[in-house]
């Protein structure tokens, strides 16, 4: 190595956290009957079934109750994952508070060599995640 040239570099991380932020959204979600295929508290008219369409006519489901026979298998696996509502009410019935968390990582890398006097290296790297 040529006196008075030497390798240098940096390595730099930057950690920006900032605190959780609280939301309180109201959803809707289906109450129990609904659940179990029964709409008669929703208000609904009239809920058909769609198996029975000849021509213009269509049969209602008894007491406008799908039968839980009926439901999909895509249906039958979402529906409990669906929560309860937590109040008494068919709209805005559910509430929970969500919490935000801001987290971001940035590093940074880089090298310098001098070769000779007039040749140069140089390497960076920078790598961001939220």
């Amino acid at each position: 190595m040529t006196a008075g040239i030497r390798p240098s570099g940096f390595f730099v991380i930057d950690k920006d956290i900032r605190p959780a932020t609280l939301g309180f959204p109201v959803l809707t979600v289906p109450t129990a009957l609904m659940k179990r295929g029964n709409f008669t508290e929703a208000g609904v008219p009239v809920i058909y079934d769609p198996l029975t369409t000849a021509g213009d006519v269509r049969t209602p489901f008894a007491g406008n109750t799908i039968p839980t026979n009926r439901f999909s298998k895509v249906a039958q696996n979402l529906i409990p994952l669906i929560p309860d509502p937590t109040q008494g009410k068919l709209a805005g019935n559910y509430d929970f508070v969500n919490t935000t968390l801001y987290e971001r990582t940035i590093w940074s890398l880089k090298f310098d060599h001098a070769i000779t006097p007039t040749n140069r290296v140089s390497y960076f790297y920078s790598n961001e995640t939220n």
